[in-house]
């Protein structure tokens, strides 16, 4: 799997409104500048072989609330989830990472309000999308439940104006 899927129920304005299929990630937390951009290393039900597992699309990225929970302030935690491959069916499927800080889990699917663009992922420009997005889908009458989720599809060596980028807002 190379992303989650996403299947589009409806239009508002520009954006989507998509559904996430079930997923399963490695997850890791920490400050941003100390979290590395690299696929995870997990190690395999045999005991000392190690099995790197190719980078997958979307990197996903969101902050972590200071209280721990979906509440208001900004921590400057964040966490960075890796889409694993499809051969990985169920959690027991997955080896082992072999970092402690890299946890596996399952997400579940879940509804969001999508915008795409391009260009570098700038904290202010994706504050600017948000807002936009959060504006246009309170205007249609939808309700967001969480913080944003930024999605970037591609390595940090490509060039600005072809990168992929899409911010998702949860929704009732």
């Amino acid at each position: 799997m190379t992303a989650p899927v996403l299947t589009t129920d409806e239009a508002v304005h520009s954006e989507k409104i998509s559904m996430t299929a079930p997923v399963l990630t490695c997850q890791e937390e920490g400050l941003p500048e100390k979290i590395e951009m690299t696929a995870p290393v997990l190690s395999s039900q045999e005991e000392g072989h190690a099995e790197k597992i190719s980078m997958t699309a979307p990197v996903l990225t969101e902050e972590k609330p200071a209280d721990g929970g979906s509440g208001g302030g900004k921590s400057g935690m964040m966490v960075m989830q890796f889409v694993l491959p499809s051969k990985y069916k169920c959690l027991d499927d997955v080896p082992r990472p072999t970092d402690p800080r890299v946890r596996v889990k399952e997400v579940s699917p879940r509804k969001y309000g999508v915008t795409t663009f391009s260009g570098i992922a700038s904290e202010k420009l994706v504050e600017v999308k948000v807002s936009e997005l959060e504006k246009s889908l309170h205007e249609a009458g939808y309700k967001v439940t969480g913080r944003h989720v930024l999605a970037q599809y591609n390595p940090p060596w490509t060039i600005p104006f072809l990168r992929k980028n899409e911010v998702m807002v949860p929704l009732e």
